[in-house]
């Protein structure tokens, strides 16, 4: 278990090595918290944040590898990742954007581009996605995504209730 910053480090650097094949998805639980989970084949990350004030939330993360078998469904039809915007292709966007027309042609060639690590990003815009939002709270998508997201909410309101007590109760 680690703190959430530290978790979507280790995201990123192993997003860094290996940019391809990630799937992303958010939302809120029944607690309240955001949920996020990151997954990058066999591996699993779920960090879980409550905010504290308007500017700065705490959170914990952990990480877990699926077990043998046990599979997830991809979240998209695209992986996510950083690709590079060309100008082309921004200039297009723009303009489709601007006029009100449909951008999802231009956005399917975007989502085309094989996702790169941000060393190799030359382009001054990136574009970064897609994370798949869930307005529900998200259901459980395997057993090691149920047993360690338990284990963090739990985590996570101890957490809360030794830095906050006073604001427990907002939690509950």
């Amino acid at each position: 278990m680690k703190t959430a910053d530290q978790a979507k480090r280790e995201i990123g650097r192993r997003y860094s090595v290996d940019p391809e094949g990630w799937q992303v998805l958010y939302g809120k639980n029944q607690a309240g918290s955001s949920d996020l989970i990151v997954v990058h084949g066999s591996d699993m990350w779920i960090i879980k944040e409550n905010p504290v004030n308007p500017y700065q939330s705490i959170g914990l993360g952990a990480k877990a590898r699926l077990r043998e078998g046990e599979e997830i469904k991809s979240f998209s039809h695209y992986s996510f990742g950083l690709r590079p915007l060309p100008s082309e292709q921004m200039q297009e966007l723009m303009l489709r954007l601007v006029s009100g027309k449909s951008t999802w042609k231009v956005m399917r060639e975007i989502m085309a581009i094989k996702p790169s690590s941000p060393r190799d990003i030359r382009s001054p815009v990136v574009v970064q996605g897609p994370v798949v939002y869930s307005q529900k709270p998200i259901e459980v998508i395997s057993e090691t995504h149920r047993e360690l997201s338990e284990k963090l909410d739990e985590e996570l309101e101890k957490l809360l209730y030794k830095r906050y007590p006073e604001r427990m109760g907002m939690y509950r």
